[in-house]
């Protein structure tokens, strides 16, 4: 009966999860990704995130590339799994089932207890990872591992463990492991094996950098690399509310005081039975040194809400030692939580499709629609639409019923509602397309009339156009700085529309050739246009003005 409850719950969030497994992964669109993010090109609205980071890397790095060029801050282990999971299944998610029941299957071993088991796979916070490419999951296993190789006396395979543990995430949190070691190999007589247990890691860690050395790298220049990742640790990151940790674990509340949708009564129950329940076995000191270690960390820095994984196994250990009944209406609640868990939430779905439709990301937008197009073909037709509108502003709306795109167009506005539909496709929302969300595309006419002195406040000017393509990576910063100047705007946001919004092969407009000199060669061209146009622009020394009436036919 436990077994089989245990394989029930262990089924429904892979489930719910299944689109991940079953639909076709496009890395050509996470290497595309990745190079027009915020990685390569500064303040990019096409943010990827980590576990598209960590897709993407591991995929270059599992083809040989030097680990100390793409997220280097960022031990390569935890990466190249993903890319190995690409290279053989064209899916960087396959790897994460076996890395799952590792995890489970170790954390019995440990505890010998099905209902520790049951609380851990009930937990959001556990089940979300089948659904996730972050390094978590991975970091925890390896931690459950180790722990089991310490108390079974497997120093070699403790040494392997802890090699994995610090080549996953930064090592942070392994000084605390090892600490935890050092009071259980005292505690036993066994010190000399924390000598193996650590040059076995280093060994492991310094091995997952074989790219670095295959690409002509060094002792020194990896050492280098080692004080890069430190300085970006320790002097780069954005720093927490001292002690809002414990908030977070009691109530769910974190940054900006969001609600996180993992947490469950689990959490503070756990934290108060780690809290109140005496220490008087060695495994129990073992798990308190670490998680002590671990929560003093949290409190001064910037975290996750996925950053409590490491956690969560040692606490509901704490939690199955208390002799209540009480610990059964926990499991209760736990089991509902995940019952009625929110695995595919269409309110923020509309929220994630309204961001990328705005933006002009419709690589991104495409994941939100049945394949009644390729990638390509649905990209290029959307970008047209905004070429032929000159890239306007967009906002988008959606009622329960409708969705509304007004484009803010630099000769007007145009507001376009339309009936949407959304259907249910491998336990995802998706909407479906219609191309008259994107009409119409004609500019409108415009009749531009005097200001309300009878003054005429425009010019015609040369209007500035570049073809991408035609801009290569030598002369790349050079083009946007002179466009930056002789255009007075912001170089970063015509970096963002020439390689991130923009069609590629087409001549993309930049705006008026207002002072100094164009120097951008093949890649640029100018078309007189008349200046009254453009709502941004000064022209004899006069802002656009308001009383300027313009009427849209």
């Amino acid at each position: 009966m436990k077994v089989a409850l245990v394989l029930i719950v262990l089924i429904i969030p892979l489930y719910f999860f299944r689109s991940v497994f079953i639909e076709p992964y496009d890395i050509k669109y996470v290497q595309d990704h990745y190079y027009h993010s915020q990685w390569e090109i500064p303040n990019s609205p096409w943010g990827i995130g980590d576990d598209g980071l960590y897709q993407f890397s591991g995929y270059e790095l599992i083809r040989g590339r030097d680990p100390l060029t793409i997220s280097p801050e960022v031990p390569p282990i935890g990466k190249l799994l993903y890319g190995l999971s690409i290279l053989l299944f064209n899916n960087p998610y396959f790897v994460i089932i076996p890395i799952y029941l590792i995890t489970i299957i170790s954390f019995y071993y440990l505890t010998k207890s099905y209902l520790a088991v049951f609380f851990l796979v009930t937990t959001p916070l556990f089940f979300t990872q089948l659904n996730s490419t972050t390094l978590d999951l991975m970091q925890t296993c390896w931690l459950l591992l180790h722990t089991l190789a310490i108390f079974n006396k497997k120093t070699l395979f403790a040494g392997l463990t802890f090699g994995l543990f610090i080549g996953t995430k930064f090592g942070a949190f392994s000084v605390f492991l090892i600490l935890a070691d050092i009071y259980i190999l005292y505690k036993e007589h066994r010190l000399k094996s924390l000598v193996w247990i650590f040059l076995i890691g280093l060994g492991v860690y310094f091995a997952s950098y074989f790219g670095h050395f295959l690409h002509g790298g060094t002792i020194i220049t990896w050492l280098k690399g080692q004080k890069w990742i430190l300085n970006f640790y320790f002097a780069g990151q954005a720093k927490g509310t001292p002690f809002f940790v414990f908030i977070t674990l009691f109530t769910g509340i974190w940054t900006n005081l969001q609600s996180a949708r993992e947490w469950t009564i689990l959490w503070p129950a756990a934290m108060a039975a780690f809290i109140f329940t005496k220490k008087n076995t060695l495994f129990l000191n073992y798990a308190a040194i670490f998680l002590a270690g671990v929560l003093i960390t949290l409190c001064f820095s910037y975290y996750w809400v996925r950053y409590f994984l490491i956690l969560l196994p040692f606490l509901i250990i704490f939690l199955v030692k208390i002799k209540s009944k009480l610990i059964y209406l926990v499991a209760i609640i736990s089991f509902f939580s995940m019952i009625f868990y929110p695995y595919a939430s269409l309110d923020k779905t509309k929220e994630e499709i309204k961001y990328a439709w705005e933006q002009g990301l419709y690589q991104d937008l495409y994941n939100y629609l049945p394949k009644q197009y390729s990638r390509t073909e649905f990209t290029q037709k959307a970008k047209t639409v905004d070429h032929g509108l000159e890239y306007p502003t967009k906002s988008v709306t959606f009622t329960k019923n409708t969705v509304t795109i007004v484009y803010q167009t630099k000769s007007g506005t145009i507001t376009n509602t339309q009936p949407i539909n959304f259907i249910s496709e491998n336990g995802r929302f998706k909407l479906i397309w219609d191309w008259k969300f994107v009409e119409p595309v004609a500019l409108p006419i415009t009749v531009h009339e005097p200001g309300l002195d009878g003054n005429n406040y425009w010019e015609n000017l040369p209007y500035i156009y570049v073809d991408p393509a035609k801009i290569t990576d030598q002369n790349r910063e050079f083009i946007l700085q002179n466009l930056a100047d002789v255009t007075k705007l912001s170089k970063e946001k015509i970096r963002i529309l020439l390689f991130v919004k923009a069609q590629k092969n087409q001549q993309i407009p930049i705006g008026f050739y207002l002072i100094g000199k164009l120097n951008c060669g093949e890649a640029c061209k100018t078309i007189t246009k008349p200046a009254w146009l453009y709502n941004d622009f000064k022209c004899n020394g006069l802002p656009y003005v308001l009383s300027e009436r313009v009427t849209i036919i």
